[in-house]
């Protein structure tokens, strides 16, 4: 996941509590979409409650709560209230986690990896064929 700086000009950031809670809610949210008990939580989803939130996060449960409230009234999130569990949407998921950054991230590292790991190979090919060469010169004589 990557975080960045723009985040400081989010409304809530200068709270603590708030922007604690909305960088952990970014954190878990599911990075693609997934299947959990018969339901298909999507990208930009999670299933938790305001108790493990605070377990999580060290906030008390209450303050967690009020902060869910403001961020699902200034529509950071949106929220689903089951009996066991929350489902908490991240609105502007994609804003935050542009998969096409992750997908090019990705492909510029492998690439400079095949790379490096091509030109290791060649030092150590040619270094044995020098050495091959010395090892020659000197039975020769």
């Amino acid at each position: 996941m990557r975080l960045y700086r723009k985040i400081t000009e989010w409304e809530w950031y200068t709270v603590p509590s708030m922007a604690h809670l909305f960088i952990h809610l970014l954190f878990l949210a599911n990075q693609k979409d997934k299947r959990w008990k018969g339901i298909l939580i999507k990208r930009g989803q999670l299933v938790t409650s305001a108790t493990s939130l605070a377990e999580q996060t060290g906030l008390d449960k209450r303050t967690v709560s009020k902060n869910l409230k403001r961020m699902e009234a200034t529509g950071e999130i949106s929220k689903i209230n089951h009996y066991h569990y929350s489902l908490i949407t991240v609105t502007k998921f994609e804003a935050y986690q542009s998969v096409q950054l992750r997908t090019d991230q990705c492909t510029d590292q492998c690439t400079q990896h095949k790379n490096i790991k091509k030109e290791r190979k060649n030092l150590y090919y040619n270094y044995h064929l020098r050495a091959k060469a010395i090892l020659k010169k000197i039975m020769r004589r």
